[in-house]
């Protein structure tokens, strides 16, 4: 035993050495932050829509650590990257400038790439030919090349819903945001289209074919792009996917989203949405397992755009951040779109862990939550107190789904139709309003609660009924809807561990945390992952370090006040090291038949060294871009 446990410390003195050596290695190349940074984990605050030449793709900012991953991920996913021309190289390839041309040209055959197709503006989707390249490296030599403003992965969003058990009574979402009594002011209007970018809608489901939108200029059938627009046959909308016409539903989510916003009523048929009538367009970028990329979301945005569309419902979302898709966003605001979306369904604060489109600041999105039938924010919902606007029925939720059936579904992807279909109810009922009007009036007319006190930005549920009621004013925005954490954000620090040391088992993560307004709670990540939340001095967290893999860790703490306000720690960095079960052989079992001659030396040593266990592999150093 004695000897087991010196060997055990012998090797623990060793990886301690060899680990200091490479820390001290990586410490010297990161740009790791011992200091408070306010605000967001992973994200600097950001104003609507992208200014030039200012993307996490044009340039390396802290935490790129998450970059890393996301590229890393996007490599196994769609192998494909986003570009957007500069100003100047654009306007040379307008006029045929054969040396900016050739250029271009290029940099797309040194790096194997093809340009798959033009989207609005200066973007373009390109191709990887060589699936042995990397994604990070490509990105690289794009942005060397001078040509681009940005390079970015085409990166996959998903849907946003949960697996549920459907226990509650059907359509008590419709009770809750005060529709019944909403509907004696108006069920809607023909002439409000809700665009429903999802997985496609079934647009021959008996609840849904008389509120599905018709493209005017297009003739049903014919084999004929009659628009010109290079759809073939769009009349219910586009499939991005296959370039086609045909949105159908592969998968359920869309169908049973647009359900929700706008099922038929008083056709006696299954269900209501909280539009009897409306027109709802269907763009399909989500595949039948509920995944698409950044690219055909963009197309799907643009169609919404050219075809006049008043709301956009985004049931979707991921944790990269797309500058590409952050300005089609954009572009809707100004074509005069709302664009609400799903907050994500992560049970995280996406003030700290941004969930995007969620977490953009662009003032045309509405970011909403879910609720269950007690009005408490759903287990499984995102929140943020500046991230997410307001909240909605999502747990357990009836609606249309394919093949003329119905059934229940629970996510945010089931709370944010609930507020698209109401913007498009009181577009209905007010058809001279705009955006914003119609923004300013859903928010400013909720249904507070005090389980959503604090969580998000309103604080409140939306309440159908108060919004479209007249004899109701508009109350004035809150004077600071969105509040800066500073002046006087409160202090935390991660008190122990200490950073760069060895982390094994169960550890003890304590934080200090202090402020006038007082903690409210202290939660505690390890790299993107919440592990666990204190509310009362001394604020810690138990770890077990054994769920991470072996290397580098970031363990972070983010303080609230009682302000609502927040600071996020700086970032300490241990090492996981999780040895392996047996990492000392047994000892070998008694000879049955022991050598007649044994040795005559009466001490003959301790015998030959056991092996010690495999050492763990350290992670490579990213490569950077430029």
């Amino acid at each position: 035993m004695k000897k087991k446990i010196a060997l055990t410390s012998i090797f623990k003195c060793i990886l301690l050495f060899l680990f200091i050596g490479t820390t001290v290695l990586i410490g010297n190349c990161s740009d790791y932050s011992s200091e408070n940074s306010t605000g967001s984990l992973l994200s600097e605050p950001r104003q609507a829509g992208i200014p030039e030449n200012t993307s996490p793709f044009s340039s390396i900012k802290k935490n790129d650590s998450v970059f890393i991953q996301n590229i890393k991920k996007h490599a196994a996913e769609t192998k494909q990257i986003i570009v957007k021309l500069t100003a100047q190289t654009y306007s040379k390839m307008k006029i045929q400038d054969s040396q900016t041309v050739q250029a271009y040209n290029n940099a797309l055959k040194n790096l194997n790439l093809v340009e798959k197709r033009v989207l609005q503006g200066r973007c373009r989707v390109l191709k990887m030919q060589d699936s042995n390249k990397a994604t990070l490296y490509v990105i690289k030599e794009l942005l060397v090349s001078k040509l681009f403003e940005y390079a970015q992965p085409d990166y996959y969003r998903h849907i946003a819903t949960t697996p549920n058990d459907p226990s509650f009574n059907q359509l008590w979402g419709m009770q809750t945001i005060n529709a019944p009594k909403a509907w004696d002011l108006s069920t809607g209007s023909g002439n409000v289209i809700v665009a429903v970018i999802d997985t496609g809608v079934d647009y021959n489901h008996p609840d849904l074919k008389n509120n599905m939108w018709r493209n005017p200029s297009e003739i049903a059938g014919n084999g004929i792009d009659d628009d010109g627009n290079g759809y073939v046959d769009d009349y219910y909308g586009i499939n991005a996917i296959t370039k086609s016409g045909n949105p159908m539903d592969d998968h359920n989510h869309g169908t049973h989203c647009s359900g929700i916003l706008g099922a038929v009523g008083n056709n006696s048929v299954g269900v209501v949405g909280v539009n009897w009538t409306v027109h709802i367009m269907a763009l399909k970028f989500l595949d039948s397992t509920g995944n698409g990329s950044d690219s055909d979301a963009i197309t799907c945005v643009d169609y919404a755009i050219a075809n006049k569309a008043n709301v956009m419902s985004n049931s979707w979302g991921g944790t990269e951040d797309s500058p590409a898709l952050q300005e089609a966003v954009a572009r809707a605001q100004t074509a005069g779109l709302l664009f609400v979306v799903a907050s994500g369904n992560s049970t995280a604060n996406i003030d700290v862990i941004p969930f995007y489109p969620a977490a953009w600041t662009n003032e045309n999105i509405i970011s909403v939550a879910s609720i269950d039938s007690n009005e408490g924010l759903s287990s499984f919902s995102n929140y943020g107190p500046r991230g997410v606007d307001v909240a909605a029925p999502g747990s357990s939720i009836l609606s249309t789904t394919r093949n003329n059936t119905y059934g229940q579904m629970s996510g945010t992807s089931m709370a944010c139709p609930h507020v698209a279909g109401l913007c498009a109810l009181y577009k209905a009922k007010n058809p001279s309003v705009d955006w914003k009007a119609i923004k300013d009036r859903v928010l400013g007319m909720v249904k507070k609660t005090n389980s959503l006190n604090g969580k998000i930005l309103t604080g409140g549920i939306i309440n159908a009924f108060s919004t479209l009621d007249d004899s109701s004013p508009t109350p004035p925005p809150d004077p600071t809807p969105n509040p800066d954490p500073t002046p006087n954000p409160p202090a935390v620090a991660i008190t122990a561990p200490e950073s760069y040391s060895l982390a094994m088992g169960n550890v003890t993560i304590t934080a200090d945390a202090n402020d006038a307004a007082g903690i409210t709670r202290v939660e505690f990540f390890v790299g993107t992952t919440k592990i666990g939340e204190s509310s009362s001095a001394p604020y810690t967290c138990t770890w077990n370090s054994a769920t991470a893999e072996t290397g580098l860790q970031d363990l972070t703490a983010v303080a609230y006040n009682g302000n609502g306000q927040f600071t996020t720690s700086g970032a300490v960095v241990v090492f996981v090291f999780n040895f392996p079960d047996n990492p000392i052989p047994p000892s070998p079992s008694p000879d049955p038949n022991p050598d007649p001659n044994p040795n005559p030396n009466p001490n003959p040593g301790p015998g030959p060294m056991p092996p010690f266990p495999d050492m763990p592999s350290f992670p490579p150093f990213p490569e950077w871009p430029y």
